[in-house]
């Protein structure tokens, strides 16, 4: 499923002859091919490319737990990179995506699991998953090792 944020899009993770997201993964310090294989078969895990408007180079991963509730978006390589756009557009770099993608995925997560927010609301919870992350919590969940600009991610 492809969601469309304004500068920013997801979609699903590929490794084809089209679009190979595998060496994004690697920076993540993950197996691609085994991160990619449980994505494809989890029911629970959905996870996304995070692509800037006009390419489809993966420059954040997306990734919502349904049965946990939980969302966390990782950037790859360096979250200060700025990225190549439109002259006339603001700069944006790889932390805004990643900080994007996650609003994206919030809205997402509020309106198609509907019966999620009601059950919470019930409960006297806050009012869907996506408010439960702890924005603190994903950043440093999202941080890049200083080291080799990698980050342990698992799927």
């Amino acid at each position: 499923m492809e969601l469309n944020g304004g500068r920013f899009y997801l979609r699903p993770l590929h490794d084809d002859e089209r679009i190979d997201d595998r060496p994004a993964l690697k920076k993540l310090r993950v197996n691609p091919d085994d991160f990619i294989s449980m994505a494809r078969i989890s029911l629970d895990r959905y996870c996304w490319a995070i692509c800037e408007q006009t390419s489809v180079e993966m420059v954040a991963l997306g990734v919502y737990d349904h049965a946990l509730g939980d969302i966390v978006t990782h950037p790859i390589g360096d979250p200060n990179r700025v990225l190549p756009n439109d002259p006339v557009l603001p700069p944006k770099t790889v932390q805004d995506a990643a900080d994007d993608g996650l609003e994206i995925i919030s809205r997402w997560v509020d309106s198609y699991f509907p019966e999620t927010v009601a059950a919470e609301t019930n409960d006297s919870s806050p009012s869907s998953p996506a408010s439960n992350v702890d924005t603190t919590a994903v950043r440093a969940a999202t941080s890049v090792d200083s080291t080799d600009n990698a980050a342990d991610v698992t799927a």
